[in-house]
């Protein structure tokens, strides 16, 4: 199972997530425990990110919300996509990126998480202007930004069907060579919590929930 920062963590969500993981037959089930992990493992980094950036109070809660959240939308994914070991083919990438307006449109209609749902949608926006929607630096949504660099670092260093994770060096040198897809900022402060030994000695914790 994929490791996750949350053991003996210093804050954790309360994360609907969680029901959809419960209730899925057991394909599913297993593929939402993946993403649900991956959701709370990037609520933390962002959350570290934002504090680090000085946000408020309430803009913090809404963008950890936001962070655990962020792939809520691939549970309407195939599960046939979502565990395929090979390169996604383009209708399957297609489907596989539909999964931003997916998570959008679950939660733009509750009144509980609607102020998530922009930041979910463009958590795949790139500062060059090449993501999803293709959005440019100063469209994207400050909080969408920290999701989308803490998404980047949770993936590559966590096991795919398509391939094993990198190491945190290896991760870091790989978004190191990519860096124009992040804000500056934002990076420069995802780099000094890679850094903090102390932070990330949850990585070879797994959370064994279900």
């Amino acid at each position: 199972m994929k490791r996750s920062f949350l053991k003996g963590a210093p804050f954790r969500l309360e994360n609907p997530m969680k029901n959809i993981v419960m209730t899925r037959e057991a394909g599913i089930k297993n593929a939402m425990v993946e993403v649900f992990i991956h959701g709370q493992n990037v609520s933390i980094i962002s959350t570290k990110i934002a504090l680090n950036l000085g946000i408020s109070d309430k803009e913090l809660h809404i963008i950890s919300a936001a962070a655990a959240l962020h792939d809520i939308g691939k549970k309407d994914v195939p599960l046939e996509i979502l565990n395929k070991p090979s390169k996604l083919t383009g209708d399957e990438m297609i489907e596989m990126r539909k999964h931003t307006l997916y998570g959008f449109n679950a939660l733009v209609k509750d009144k509980r998480f609607n102020n998530l749902a922009n930041y979910i949608l463009y958590h795949h926006e790139d500062c060059r202007g090449m993501g999803y929607y293709r959005l440019k630096e100063n469209e994207i949504p400050l909080a969408s930004k920290i999701i989308m660099a803490a998404d980047v670092f949770d993936a590559l260093t966590s096991d795919r069907a398509y391939r094993s994770a990198f190491s945190m060096k290896e991760a870091l040198d790989i978004m190191e060579n990519e860096q124009q897809k992040y804000d500056k900022k934002v990076f420069n402060e995802l780099k000094k919590i890679i850094k903090e030994e102390k932070f990330f000695k949850y990585i070879d914790y797994t959370y064994n929930t279900y």
